[in-house]
């Protein structure tokens, strides 16, 4: 599932923009696959396993390159060159059968400190 909030008409996202990729989700492609995709759980597949498929850091870096934009990948919000754009890629990881049901609703991110890298990156009016 995917939520966009288009505060201001950032999107479409212009070209010349300098595009800031946060979360280790967005560089493995098991993490858009799921369970059972090549595996059981999921888990221990690379993205070698998926041959010809990239990522969702790979596809909006060919894309934002390919209009004249810039892009760097952060695993925490941290960056070197102030971004235009933030786009946070979180998710689950991959599982089958029961292993990753949750009694709630409620986001487990393995990286606790999601939603504080989200935070300091709207004080900073991005």
């Amino acid at each position: 599932m995917v939520f966009l909030k288009n505060n201001e008409n950032v999107l479409p996202i212009q070209s010349q923009t300098h595009i800031l990729v946060v979360g280790e989700a967005s560089r493995n492609i098991k993490n858009q696959m799921g369970g059972w995709t090549i595996t059981w759980q999921g888990r221990d597949n690379s993205n070698s396993d998926f041959p010809k498929t990239l990522s969702i850091y790979e596809a909006i870096k060919s894309k934002v390159e390919s209009i004249g934009g810039t892009i760097e990948y952060s695993s925490n919000g941290s960056f070197e060159t102030k971004p235009d754009v933030v786009i946070f890629v979180y998710g689950e990881e991959p599982y089958a059968e029961g292993d990753g049901d949750r009694k709630n609703l409620f986001f487990n991110n393995n990286d606790k400190n999601f939603l504080n890298y989200m935070q300091n990156i709207k004080s900073l009016n991005i």
